[in-house]
Formats: C-alpha cells, structure tokens, sequence
C-alpha cells in the first residue's frame, strides 16, 4: 500500500505545535508495518523557510516545495502540478490540517486524479478555531472547506470530543476515531536537577509545567491567575513555561504574569531531547487551552510520568477515569486547585504520574494507532 501525507508544513517545523510531530510519528508507524508513506509539504518553517528538495527525515521519505505569495496562506506555486505527478503512484492520500491552500491543492489534485483522500483536521474544525480569523473562515467554510470535506472517503478525529465536534457540522462523511500516538520519553534525571539548579529552585519546590505554544488559544492569561492561588498555598511553588511565542503574544501576557515574579520562568522553545530534563524537573502539567483535538504535550508528559490538570476544553475525562491527573473546569480557581492537590502531595502526584504512563503505554503506542489507520485506509479503498 502506498499512502502520500500532505500537510503545509512537516518537520523540523515543530513551531507549528503538535501536528508535525504526530504527522511524523504516524508516517514512521505506519512504515514500520510495511506502508510505503511519503510525504509532501512546503517549506514553511515559521518565520523562516527549510530548504526545498526531496530528502528523509527520521526514515520518511519528504519533498519541500518552495513557498510562493501569498506565505502565510502556505502557498507553493508548484503544488498542485507536482501532486499531478505523484498521486498516479499512490493508492490514496491522507491529507492534514485546513484553512489552507496547499490542503486545498491536495483535496483538488486527489479529485482531479480520481483518487480517494482522507483528511485529519487536527482540531482546525473545534469552536476554538473557527473563533480565530472567524470571518474568513466563514467565508472560506462554505466556498471550499465543506465540500473538500464532503468529498473525504472519512474523517479522522484523534478523541471523541474532536469527532462530536465534527458531527455537529452534519457533514456527509463517515468520522473515524484514532488517537495520536506518543513517543516515550524517559526523564532525564541528571538533566532536570541541572535545570532546576540553573534556575535557582530547590530539590523540594513543587514545580508545574505548562509545555506547548505560548498563543492566545491556549488560555495562559487564566494559567497565570490561576498560579497566583497556587502561590498564596505554597509560596516555594514554581512555574516553568516551555513553547515557542507565535505572533509575539507573550508581550502580551507579561502583566498577567507579572504578580508571579521569579515564581514564573519561560524556557522558551525545548527540543525533544530537552523535554527529557524538562519532565523530570516538573511534578505536574498543566494545560487549559480554548480547545484541544487531543494534546500532545499532555500525553508526552504522561508518558513520562508527569500527572497532568487539563480543562474540560481538551479532550482528557481519561485523566480521572483512571487517576492520572485532574480534569476540570477551565476556570481559574478549579485550575488552581488541581495545582493545589498534585504539588501539596509529590509522592501521590508520582504515583499518579506512573498511573498515567500505564495508560499511555496501553492506549496511545504508535503501532497500534499504525495498524487501527491501515485497516481505515483498507476500508476506504475497497
């Protein structure tokens, strides 16, 4: 079977969040069980461009096509010809993400080719994000997002609540539910003393951790409010914030953060092997976005062995089905007590932290979401 991924923008570009990373991580599964998936992208890079060609990445075969104007619509000029060229060789394309042009060239390029597609929004169908550039995507919903989602042999949602968000739209596409898959992390221990040492917090200061893009949907205004209680309980308590600043929000979050002073320390972007020393300083997660598909913060964490409190916003009632953590309201003083609860008791918070890694290793492996996406695309082609 061979399946092309299509995306804007793939790795090494993680400052777009989660969905390179689990595009990636599906693309490795998925060969490792013997599908020949490759990838088409553009070079988009955030703020800058990656160098175009055909190459690999991590074993995933990757062509970047140049960005053209306009960028930050994730235009490339030569899309659409060079999907004409590849998709004959493909048995059908899984296309990810929406709002725009280089998903749209795909969705076109697959129909123009008789070829069947799959497309994953990656939360871009959640209320959260319909609210950002709102009048454009009303616009854009019902001229092109809507039948290119129509068309679709299914919908591919990572948690329930992503796919009950997609049914409202009363699409006439069948919704499938795969979650994303995690890779493991172990802690690096040596690495988050190190840390805590360079940032000047002691061997017993409970630490929270917020891990993920700094961005007006993830809702860091209610985080900082919410840690100012957490301070007035224990005022050895400490924040860390770790993600790249899109659009320069962070500017304009510094008065909230401001009554935390020292408490609070923003780490800016941390790579994969740094998320290593990262968890293993941090005694609970926290994450209270406007809305989530999935997280993949949260279950990275998880797996390795960080409790978490997430709002009802995100997709994670798993967290106190099993007790790895605490799901709650996205307000500030039920943030703030979850806080409260995980960083007051550290031993129960790492057994909690053990409890969710459990859950993460059964639930959420990459080759059990590779073999649950062979059997849909097998479905879909017949």
């Amino acid at each position: 079977m061979r399946i092309l991924h299509v995306c804007a923008y793939f790795a090494p570009a993680f400052s777009y969040g989660g969905p390179p990373r689990s595009v990636l991580g599906l693309c490795k599964a998925l060969r490792s069980l013997g599908v020949d998936a490759e990838v088409l992208t553009t070079t988009a890079n955030g703020a800058d461009e990656l160098t175009a060609g055909r190459r690999e990445f991590e074993g995933v075969p990757v062509e970047y096509v140049p960005r053209s104007f306009p960028k930050r619509f994730f235009n490339a000029a030569g899309f659409g010809r060079r999907l004409d060229e590849l998709l004959p060789g493909f048995d059908l394309t899984h296309i990810h993400g929406l709002w725009n042009l280089a998903v749209w060239k795909a969705c076109a390029a697959a129909r123009r080719n008789k070829k069947r597609y799959v497309v994953s929004p990656r939360g871009m169908l959640d209320a959260g994000s319909f609210q950002r550039r709102s009048w454009l995507k009303r616009i854009a919903y019902p001229l092109v997002e809507r039948n290119n989602l129509s068309n679709a042999a299914f919908l591919h949602a990572t948690s329930e609540a992503e796919a009950e968000g997609i049914h409202r739209l009363n699409l006439p596409t069948p919704v499938e539910v795969v979650p994303n898959g995690v890779d493991f992390l172990d802690p690096d221990l040596q690495a988050g003393r190190a840390l805590r040492t360079k940032l000047g917090i002691g061997e017993v200061d409970p630490v929270a951790l917020y891990l993920g893009r700094i961005a007006p949907l993830k809702r860091l205004d209610l985080l900082a409010a919410a840690f100012k209680i957490v301070l007035h309980s224990m005022p050895n308590a400490k924040l860390l914030i770790a993600g790249p600043d899109e659009g320069n929000h962070l500017a304009s979050l510094r008065k909230q953060f401001a009554p935390l002073g020292g408490s609070a320390h923003f780490l800016g972007e941390i790579d994969g092997e740094g998320k290593r020393g990262l968890f293993a300083a941090a005694d609970v997660s926290v994450c209270c976005s406007e809305s989530e598909s999935f997280g993949m913060s949260i279950a990275e964490g998880l797996g390795a062995g960080v409790p978490a409190v997430v709002t009802k916003t995100c997709p994670w009632a798993d967290l106190n089905e099993v007790g790895a953590g605490r799901w709650v309201e996205q307000s500030v003083t039920a943030m703030a007590a979850g806080m409260i609860e995980a960083l007051a008791d550290l031993p129960r918070a790492k057994r909690m932290g053990e409890t969710g890694r459990t859950l993460v290793r059964d639930k959420y492996s990459w080759d059990g979401v590779g073999r649950a996406m062979i059997g849909l695309y097998e479905g879909a082609l017949r």
